[in-house]
């Protein structure tokens, strides 16, 4: 199954993501904040980010810009609320 990347910082949303994602029969992982996200995308064989675009610190956009330049093979989706 595919690997997921989720980066929010609602971890509410990291939750519910995760188990309805899981639920689909994908592994999930989850980070907090752009710069964990960021360093678990270079750590993992990932298939998709899924993106929080408005995060304290990071912005989506320059988490987005980061894992498009080290991984441009990889699917981002940026959410917003």
């Amino acid at each position: 199954m595919p690997t997921l990347l989720c980066i929010d910082d609602i971890p509410q949303g990291l939750a519910l993501r995760k188990l309805m994602l899981g639920e689909k029969g994908y592994d999930v992982l989850t980070a907090c904040d752009g710069p964990t996200g960021i360093e678990m995308a270079r750590q993992n064989p990932i298939d998709v980010v899924v993106l929080d675009y408005k995060m304290p610190g990071m912005t989506g956009d320059e988490v987005a810009e980061i894992i498009k330049r080290e991984r441009p093979e990889v699917p981002i989706i940026l959410l917003s609320s």
